[in-house]
């Protein structure tokens, strides 16, 4: 499992999802962990209102000694996405898990309080699947896929229970 080394996120937020989430603008980090030894990969994550999601604004990979050299390889083992993903649901992403507007806690804190839908009623879990697929896009993840992992349903009924949601705001 990758470690980050470091990570420093901007205070500043935009709200989203009409005042139920936070995502803070920015963070740095730095990738430490099987990489370390060869080189420091340090990645500028912002959020891009543009795409509804975060990015890599830039990645800077330092070799760490002589003998190593900045390839292609590396850049494919530092895996970018999964550490964007990571970061923005630990550190960049805050839900207001209560809606009073004090009690927030972090995107990954809140997927995990997602309980599955069998026995629940469907309105309930309808809007589970709305939080938990805007809190995937936001934060890089394939939102339709994580939808079914986390309510443990198919693929194609995550896909009818957004598809009900988006009807049912338009």
């Amino acid at each position: 499992m990758r470690e980050f080394e470091m990570v420093v996120v901007d205070p500043e937020f935009v709200e989203l999802f009409h005042g139920v989430v936070r995502a803070h603008l920015s963070a740095d980090l730095r990738i430490g962990g099987e990489l370390s030894e060869d080189a420091d990969i340090e990645i500028r994550i912002e959020y891009d209102s543009a795409l509804e999601r975060y990015v890599a604004a830039s990645v800077t990979v330092t070799r760490n000694s002589p003998g190593v050299e900045v390839t292609g390889r590396l850049l494919r083992e530092a895996r970018i996405q999964d550490a964007i993903s990571s970061v923005a649901l630990r550190h960049m992403i805050e839900v207001d898990h209560a809606s009073d507007g004090e009690s927030f806690v972090s995107g990954e804190d809140a997927l995990g309080m997602v309980k599955p839908m069998r026995g629940r009623p469907r309105f309930d879990a309808s809007l589970d699947a709305g939080i938990v697929y805007n809190l995937a896009k936001l934060s890089n993840r394939a939102p339709l896929a994580t939808v079914a992992e986390l309510l443990e349903v198919s693929q194609s009924t995550a896909t009818r229970l957004i598809a009900e949601l988006r009807a049912s705001d338009g």
